[in-house]
């Protein structure tokens, strides 16, 4: 069964109050409650055009108040990185996510299991997948989304990125962020992903509890 991980993408305090008070209702009602994973994007307004929160400490604060079985992994769309990332394994995050480029390949200790790869759409996956799979990478994430802002159309080129990696990592686990509803959560399992990164198709819906329960239904 794939995994749904909600994704947390907030500009202000208020927007990421509101969205663990939303997940605390999901815990007792979805498999992803077992063993609740948060997933916070963090942009700065200079590597993508919109800015979010990026208080490591306090994010980690309200999490721990809010939602204290969760842990978090948090996607750094920011500049300088692999500094920011960094500040947010101090705070507390699980993992982190760090864009994969010229600079990251060498910058990034990928051998370390806290740090995850992702593949924005511009990335040549093709050569990503060799890279990846000399360092014995565990996990890898394809943003099938331009990066920064929530509630974008899914990419569907995604799709073939999912199975070469799939095809050339073994059996690393492949996540996918951006998009997802529940069509687009079948056609990534299909392809061979473990899991799907979701905000406004949970959050912006009329009953975030069944949204998240239809989302688990398509990755079943």
């Amino acid at each position: 069964m794939m995994r749904i991980i909600p994704a947390i993408n907030c500009e202000n305090r208020e927007c990421v109050e509101n969205r663990f008070a939303v997940l605390s209702a999901i815990v007792s009602e979805s498999e992803w409650g077992k063993q609740p994973v948060v997933h916070v994007d963090v942009s700065d307004g200079v590597a993508t055009p919109v800015r979010t929160v990026e208080d490591p400490v306090w994010v980690i604060a309200a999490r721990t108040r809010l939602l204290p079985r969760a842990t978090v992994s948090v996607h750094c769309m920011t500049d300088k990185a692999f500094s920011v990332a960094q500040n947010w394994l101090r705070a507390g995050a699980l993992e982190v996510f760090i864009h994969l480029n010229a600079e990251t390949q060498t910058a990034v200790p990928w051998s370390d299991a806290r740090y995850v790869p992702v593949l924005i759409p511009e990335t040549d996956y093709r050569s990503a997948a060799q890279f990846l799979a000399e360092r014995q990478v565990k996990k890898a994430v394809v943003l099938s989304v331009i990066p920064g802002r929530a509630g974008q159309e899914f990419q569907r080129d995604a799709l073939a990125v999912v199975r070469f990696l799939r095809k050339h990592l073994g059996n690393a686990t492949i996540g996918v962020d951006g998009g997802m509803n529940a069509k687009t959560v079948q056609e990534i399992r299909e392809a061979g992903a473990d899991i799907a990164y979701s905000a406004s198709a949970i959050f912006s819906a009329a009953d975030p509890v069944q949204a998240f329960r239809e989302l688990e239904q398509a990755g079943a």
